[in-house]
């Protein structure tokens, strides 16, 4: 599906990494697969691509002499990287006591209710000069909740897999107060948000997260902001 499993640019269809929303350059489709959509979409067909070899991660990564890594979302996955790596996750503590209110779960009975509430806390939090960073699975779900936001003129950014060249300077400054930043799978999280002081004031930055993803991981990756 167009802006959910891939984009078009510049006459070319590029995949969008689902767990990232990022482009995943060098990637293709195999068996026609990449060939067929360009032609649903009007690009010229590339030239057909044969794998030669392939390697796992699961087997590449242990051939390094040393292997660990630093996360703060690693406590999903520690029973694959005790059994895959050999590896043990160890927590650090926090250097600071956590801030965070967790507003809890919201259920709706359809995704219209589900986007009317989305609408309203955008409007509320941004009111009260609070920045608020929205997360969404899909760019078509980025698009659509931007689309909804125009028509109602509230400012805002979008953040998704067109926009990944300029990822980094729109998370810097989605902690600005009434900024409103819509991301998709939290692209540009290695990025810092820094609150103005303003926003502090105004309770800090105001996350919502549109639905629970697959992955636990990407869940806490949005709600760590």
């Amino acid at each position: 599906r167009r802006d959910v499993d891939y984009v078009v640019r510049a006459g070319k269809v590029e995949i969008v990494d689902a767990n990232t929303g990022r482009i995943a350059d060098g990637r293709v489709w195999s068996h026609g697969l990449h060939q067929l959509i360009e032609l649903k979409e009007g690009c010229a067909p590339s030239p057909g691509q044969r794998t030669a070899a392939q390697l796992s991660f699961q087997r590449f990564f242990p051939r390094y002499l040393r292997l660990g890594g630093m996360s703060g979302t690693l406590t999903e996955a520690q029973t694959e990287l005790a059994c895959t790596y050999g590896l043990r996750v160890e927590r650090v503590p926090l250097r600071r006591a956590s801030l965070r209110v967790d507003c809890g779960t919201h259920v709706f009975t359809d995704s219209r209710a589900r986007w009317r509430a989305v609408i309203l806390s955008i409007r509320t939090q941004a009111a009260r000069g609070r920045p608020v960073l929205v997360g969404t699975d899909s760019i078509a779900d980025s698009m659509a909740l931007s689309r909804r936001l125009r028509r109602l003129r509230i400012e805002h950014q979008v953040l998704t897999a067109h926009q990944s060249a300029d990822e980094a300077r729109s998370v810097a400054g989605a902690g600005r107060a009434g900024t409103v930043t819509i991301a998709t799978n939290m692209a540009g999280r290695g990025t810092d948000i820094k609150l103005d002081e303003e926003a502090r004031a105004a309770g800090g930055l105001h996350v919502l997260c549109c639905q629970q993803n697959a992955s636990a991981r990407i869940d806490r990756q949005l709600w760590g902001r």
